[in-house]
């Protein structure tokens, strides 16, 4: 996403897919500590505040400082296509679908590490900072 900003290319994101973006050094540190307090189970290791894939875009625009007007809601086929992700197989009996709402209850690992995964918001922030933006 990034990549095609910094170009000045125009991005489609849809309004309706809805997920946790995670900041990947919490995941790291999240299983780190799983792992020391010998945590054993299915966690649900993302960011605490669900977004959308468009608003998500719009913040990482405006936090790295790339043109936001760059950023368009589109539909979730076109956001497919343009990232690369089949929407449908070369079987044509079957058909991918992209969940529309893939968000995660993340009250389990918080409790467990005693620590909050980072939202998206200050992840991107945190981000822009160690890259020099």
């Amino acid at each position: 996403m990034a990549n095609y900003l910094r170009l000045g290319k125009t991005i489609y994101h849809p309004s309706n897919v809805i997920q946790n973006t995670t900041y990947s050094p919490d995941i790291a540190k999240a299983v780190l500590t799983l792992w020391k307090n010998n945590k054993t189970g299915v966690f649900h290791v993302a960011g605490k505040l669900p977004e959308s894939r468009y608003k998500f875009c719009k913040t990482l625009a405006s936090t790295f400082g790339f043109d936001e007007s760059l950023v368009k809601e589109g539909s979730v086929d076109n956001f497919l296509n343009i990232f690369g992700s089949p929407l449908y197989s070369p079987e044509p009996e079957i058909v991918y679908k992209l969940p529309l709402n893939v968000t995660l209850d993340t009250s389990k690992i918080e409790h467990s590490i005693g620590f909050s995964l980072r939202d998206y918001k200050k992840g991107l922030k945190d981000l822009a900072k160690l890259l020099c933006f």
